[in-house]
Formats: structure tokens, sequence, C-alpha cells
């Protein structure tokens, strides 16, 4: 029913409980949130659980047709109405959709001209075609999405009031993912598990990975975070993902000068790469462990790294490094 959705916080435990509750109700929605949420998934979630789920599901990006295409995109054109018309004419998303669920991905971006052509959807069930007289009469319920703010594009008559009202029968906001850190490690696990299908490959990740991953900003929401696991998996070279394969493919900047092959320099890049942050211990052990297997023993690693012997050995200890 929830289509393998991530739901490992109370922020997103509301959402799934709204949506599989409004799926029910053959109504409007409109799903708001910053881009890369999941909007597209939450609509997936709307359909599959609608008494709908049965009929055409159409998805549309308001934002990828061309202004001079949209009218006859959406609604279609009679035989002869513009030249290059198909012969026959062509049926439009809305007469496609009937009796289905039309998704309209990105509908701040309609230009008023349509959004005063889809409100007649909206309010009479009907659709006229370019060049045609006729009413089409066509039952589709609509499922919306924006990262706009609808309100102030009102404000400044940009959207329709009267098509807001009846698109946002039903709202659903769905929080960023700085508000649902929680669910990153799944969300991680997953993407991991779907990459090493996708590229017939078997890596694991660190926890300390997970716990860098977790802690970073995602500006970009769960659209970037995918992007940025996916990326990691084909960089990484060892069968598991640890934290320096994160921090190397993340952070290309810091890490394009750095040259631990010479031993000389080992504590001069260590200083210069990484004094200016507080290094977390999860960064501290993977630290650790690199220094151990490059330069053996306890003494010359501890003197790489400017701490004594004693503080090594306690710290490979605690963090199980043989």
């Amino acid at each position: 029913m929830a289509e393998n959705f991530i739901c490992e916080s109370r922020a997103m435990a509301v959402v799934l409980e709204e949506i599989l509750k409004v799926s029910k109700y053959d109504c409007n929605v409109l799903i708001t949130g910053e881009t890369g949420v999941g909007k597209d998934k939450i609509a997936n979630i709307i359909q599959k659980n609608s008494v709908r789920n049965m009929q055409p599901f159409i998805k549309i990006n308001c934002a990828a047709i061309a202004p001079n295409l949209m009218e006859s995109e959406f609604f279609g054109y009679e035989k002869g109405a513009f030249t290059g018309a198909n012969a026959s004419g062509k049926k439009g998303y809305f007469e496609s959709a009937d009796n289905g669920i039309i998704f309209l991905d990105e509908v701040g971006e309609l230009p008023l001209d349509i959004q005063a052509k889809l409100l007649r959807v909206t309010q009479d069930g009907e659709i006229y075609r370019v060049g045609g007289t006729t009413p089409i009469k066509t039952n589709v319920r609509i499922i919306s999405a924006t990262n706009r703010n609808l309100l102030e594009q009102i404000e400044k008559k940009q959207f329709r009031q009267d098509l807001y009202y009846r698109l946002n029968v039903f709202p659903v906001k769905v929080p960023s993912l700085k508000e649902r850190k929680a669910e990153i490690p799944a969300l991680v696990q997953h993407f991991v598990k779907t990459y090493n299908k996708k590229y017939g490959i078997n890596r694991g990740i660190d926890e300390e990975a997970i716990d860098y991953l977790k802690e970073r900003k995602w500006t970009g929401n769960i659209r970037e975070l995918e992007n940025s696991v996916q990326r990691i998996m084909i960089s990484a070279k060892g069968s598991n993902i640890t934290l320096i394969d994160v921090i190397k493919c993340l952070n290309d900047n810091a890490f394009e000068q750095m040259d631990f092959s010479n031993e000389d320099n080992f504590e001069e890049v260590i200083a210069k790469d990484f004094a200016l942050e507080p290094l977390v211990e999860s960064f501290e052990k993977n630290l650790i462990r690199h220094a151990c297997e490059k330069y053996g023993s306890t003494r010359k690693t501890a003197q790489a790294i400017g701490i004594s012997q004693t503080q090594l050995v306690r710290k490979k200890k605690k963090y199980g490094i043989q």
C-alpha cells in the first residue's frame, strides 16, 4: 500500500496517515514541499490506494511543456485545427485520463490562460478541444504538486484563487529532509540496495559513513541524497563504503590536493585539511585506521598523526581497530 515508503519520523508518519486516508476519497489533492522531497512518490501512493487505481494515471510536468503547446496537449485538438495538426485530430491528457487520475507536477508553472481552461474542467467536468465547439465530458481526479507558495502567487496575480481552491480540496505538506533526519539511515540503506541491484555489485556501507551523511545539509532533499549515494557507490573501490569514501566523493575540493603517499608530509596534510573543523569520532576512527595501515607500528602512527603512543593505543581499543 505504501510502495516501500520510508517512514521513520513522526513528521512523515503523519503524512503517510493523511495520504492513505485521502486516497479513498475521490477528491482533488494539492501536494506541497521543497524540490526533491518526493511529491511524485506521494502521488503514486494516492493513486495506488484510490478507487481509480485500475484506470489511467497520467503524469504531466507542467514546467516541461512549451506554453504554445499546452492547450493542445492538455485538451487535444480537432482535425485541421492548425497547420501541422494530425489529420484525424488528437486526444489531450484529460480525454486520455477519463475515469482516472491526472498528476499535475509543478502546477504553479501554468500560465493564466491555461489556468482558466483548467478551472472549467474542475467546475464542469468538460473540455473543448482546440478548434472544437462541442464540449467533451471528462471525469478526472486531479492530484497537483508544487514547490511554490501558491498563496503568494495569488497575491501577485500569478495564480487564480478560484483554481487554487478547486485543486486544494485536501492539502498535503511534505516536510523537508532536515525535518526528518531520522529517516536518512534507512534511505541510504535503501539506495545502496537499489544501486547494488542496478549495477550488479555488492557493496555495504559503514555506520560511520551513514552518520556523516545524516549530519549533512541536503538542500536538494531526497533527490540529492539519492544522487550522492549513487555517485559514492560508483567511486568507492572496496567492498564496503567507508567514511573516507564518502568525504572524498562529496568534498572534492578538500581532497583533491591530498597525498598520503609521502610519510614526511602526512602530518602536514592532516593539519592543512582537517584542523579547521572539529573531527567527529567517526572521522577520527577512519583516520587512525588509515594511518595504522600505512605505518604499521604504533610509534610511527602516533608520531604521524600528532598524538602520544599511549593515546593511540587507547583510541585503537576504543574503536576496535586491530
